[in-house]
């Protein structure tokens, strides 16, 4: 089937156009005939490892700019050889594919390759020794937290899904709480000052008896250097 000879149906006064799932599955026929995305060879950190009961594997295959979904299907997880963890550095072979459902692009993985430890785990790594030789994860410096606090501090992006989602399962699960927003950069080289401050600010103004601070994203998507700064900056504090 041509990809391109797609069905348009024409109303009268409206504009000639496709729907979304045509210009969806448009693109999931052109991505499935290019020769070049069958059985490519992509190197990448492991990150967001996620086994599901079922055998098959989804992970996130990223680098210093970007980031792809991946799945490993039971029967090819099984011939692996060895454990996939987060962090490590491999070379994956496997199909690209578009799933229109969901509007989004998938590795679908077929064999992995180790290739060495990757570069955010390493860095993740330096940085988590760095701060553990100076002592700021050492149990003396901990401050015991209420069970049950009544002030509750949040330091991210006052923009976006995560405050979002924090707001609405806070006040579902524990609506006697009081909410702090402390808004902040959570991306960028100006992100590790901005959390720190904003995290001062919070705690001065509001007198928070439990904190949580978050990033704005979910799970280990973005490089772990900005964050680990954040927290070392809080902890020294």
């Amino acid at each position: 089937m041509d990809p391109t000879a797609v069905t348009v149906e024409t109303r009268p006064g409206v504009p000639q156009s496709l729907t979304v799932t045509q210009l969806a599955r448009l693109i999931r026929d052109t991505v499935r005939a290019n020769p070049i995305l069958s059985r490519i060879l992509v190197r990448g950190e492991v990150s967001n490892l996620q086994p599901a009961p079922s055998g098959h594997v989804f992970f996130t295959l990223k680098d210093a700019t970007a980031q792809l979904s991946c799945t490993l299907f039971r029967e090819d997880a099984e011939l692996l050889g060895f454990d996939l963890e987060d962090g490590m550095d491999v070379v994956v072979s496997g199909d690209v594919d578009v799933f229109p459902r969901r509007g989004s692009v998938q590795l679908l993985v077929k064999a992995v390759t180790p290739a060495g430890v990757g570069a955010f785990w390493a860095a993740y790594q330096k940085t988590r020794k760095k701060l553990a030789a100076e002592g700021l994860f050492d149990a003396a410096r901990k401050r015991p937290l209420p069970s049950f606090p009544r002030t509750i501090g949040v330091v991210t992006s006052e923009i976006g899904a995560v405050v979002h989602d924090i707001v609405t399962i806070l006040r579902r699960r524990y609506p006697i709480a009081h909410i702090v927003i402390a808004p902040a950069l959570v991306q960028g080289p100006e992100a590790p000052g901005s959390t720190s401050s904003s995290s001062l600010a919070a705690a001065v103004r509001s007198k928070i008896c439990g904190a949580s601070t978050t990033r704005g994203s979910r799970g280990p998507s973005q490089p772990p250097g900005p964050r680990w700064s954040a927290q070392s900056a809080m902890r020294r504090t």
